[in-house]
């Protein structure tokens, strides 16, 4: 996905990804091992970042996040972009 983002928009733009929640164990299994692997990927590639999210709620269904915390993610969003945009070298959208 990286790579076909960055060949549309650009070698250098930066990404932002959000880390899945806790979600309900009996429907999602593979929880721990997305969540390694998008730790890996904001590790391995530059201009990549990982926003954490472990510690918000989830809505009473089990696999949503609460309002508030969509919310706060907004935040973490825009904080982490900000952050990105201003480390990188300057990027062209194609």
């Amino acid at each position: 996905m990286l790579v076909a983002f960055r060949t549309e928009l650009g070698e250098n733009v930066p990404l932002v990804l959000g880390e899945i929640g806790h979600i309900d164990d009996s429907q999602f299994s593979f929880q721990n091992d997305v969540r390694n692997q998008q730790v890996r990927a904001a590790e391995s590639n530059v201009g990549v970042t990982l926003v954490r999210t472990l510690d918000l709620p989830i809505s009473p269904d089990g696999n949503h996040f609460t309002i508030d915390s969509y919310k706060e993610i907004g935040t973490r969003f825009a904080n982490a972009w900000w952050q990105l945009d201003r480390a990188q070298a300057p990027f062209l959208v194609r």
